[in-house]
C-alpha cells in the first residue's frame, strides 16, 4: 500500500486515513508486525508546524536509549533503519532484495520461521548510538532553555546544529513536547500516552502557531512561519501544565493498553 501527496508534503485526506484505518485494523494484534528495509525512513516532524508526535509515538519515544527520544521529537530528525532498530521502532530489517523471498516464505510459515530463512547482511552502526555522548549530556537539562544553551555551548558540531534547529520551532510546543517527553517515561500503558497526546493536540490545534505553520510549511512554503509567543521565556510554566491537563467531559475513551499491544 502506497499513500504519495508530494505536492503537498504527503498531507493525508479523508480517503487516505480512511485506507490506513483499516489497513491497521488488520494488523491489530498481529504480533508478526515487524518489518523495516535498509532505505526505511521513519520521523514524526510535525512540531515544526506546531503539533507534537501523536499515535502513541511519545511512548516510545520516551524508552529509546538514553535522551536520543526527546532528541528526536524535538528536532523531528529521520531515522534511518539501524537507528530504528536501535531506538525501539522496529524488531527486523529484510534486505530489499529479499521482500519477495519473505513474501513467500510467509504463505507458509510465521514471520520469525520466514525471517529465519535469510541471510541478512549487517546493517551500519546506528548514527544515534554513536551521538549518544552529547545527546544524553545536552537533554539531560530539566528545561528547554538549558538545552538550547548546552547545545549551543557544545564543542560538537551536530549538538550546534540541533539548537540552530530547536531555535527555529514554535516556543510553546517546544515547551509542550518537552514536558510530555518527560512524562510519557513514567507511563504505566500506552492509553495514558494517548491521553495525553489528545490532550496536548486538541488544544494546539485550535491556537495560533498551528495556522501559521500549515500556511509557512505546506501552503505558501514560504519557510517563515510567526510564532505566538516568540519566544520561550513568554511562555509559562502555567501555560504548559495547562495543554497537559485532563480534558474532563471531553477526555479520550480509551481502552487501556500494555506497553506491548
Amino acid at each position: 500500500m502506497t499513500l504519495d501527496r508530494p505536492e503537498v508534503l504527503n498531507a493525508l485526506t479523508h480517503d487516505m486515513v480512511t485506507t490506513m484505518q483499516l489497513q491497521l485494523d488488520r494488523w491489530r494484534g498481529d504480533a508478526g508486525v515487524h518489518v523495516v528495509e535498509p532505505d526505511s525512513v521513519l520521523a514524526m516532524p510535525e512540531i515544526a508546524i506546531g503539533l507534537p508526535p501523536g499515535s502513541g509515538t511519545t511512548y516510545l519515544l520516551a524508552r529509546a536509549p538514553g535522551r536520543v527520544g526527546a532528541h528526536l521529537a524535538l528536532t523531528g530528525d529521520r531515522m534511518d533503519a539501524a537507528d530504528a532498530l536501535y531506538c525501539g521502532f522496529a524488531d527486523s530489517c529484510v534486505p530489499t532484495r529479499d521482500r519477495s523471498t519473505l513474501l513467500d516464505a510467509l504463505a507458509d510459515s510465521t514471520v520469525d520461521d520466514a525471517l529465519d530463512l535469510l541471510d541478512a547482511a549487517p546493517l551500519p552502526e546506528s548514527e544515534l548510538r554513536g551521538q549518544r555522548p552529547w545527546i544524553d549530556a545536552c537533554y539531560a537539562a530539566d528545561r528547554v532553555e538549558d538545552v538550547v544553551h548546552l547545545l549551543s555551548a557544545s564543542g560538537n558540531a551536530q549538538a550546534r546544529a540541533a539548537a540552530t534547529r530547536l531555535s527555529e520551532l514554535p516556543p510553546t510546543a517546544f515547551k509542550v513536547v518537552f514536558r510530555s517527553s518527560r512524562d510519557a517515561q513514567s507511563d504505566a500503558s500506552v492509553a495514558e500516552t494517548l491521553r495525553r497526546e489528545f490532550r496536548v493536540a486538541t488544544r494546539l490545534v485550535v491556537g495560533h502557531d498551528v495556522q501559521k505553520g500549515i500556511r509557512a510549511t505546506v501552503i505558501d512554503r514560504d519557510g517563515v512561519p510567526t510564532w505566538a509567543p516568540s519566544t520561550l521565556a513568554a511562555v509559562s510554566a502555567d501555560e504548559v501544565d495547562a495543554y497537559v491537563a485532563p480534558l474532563g467531559p471531553h477526555e479520550l475513551d480509551v481502552t487501556d493498553a500494555s506497553p506491548g499491544s
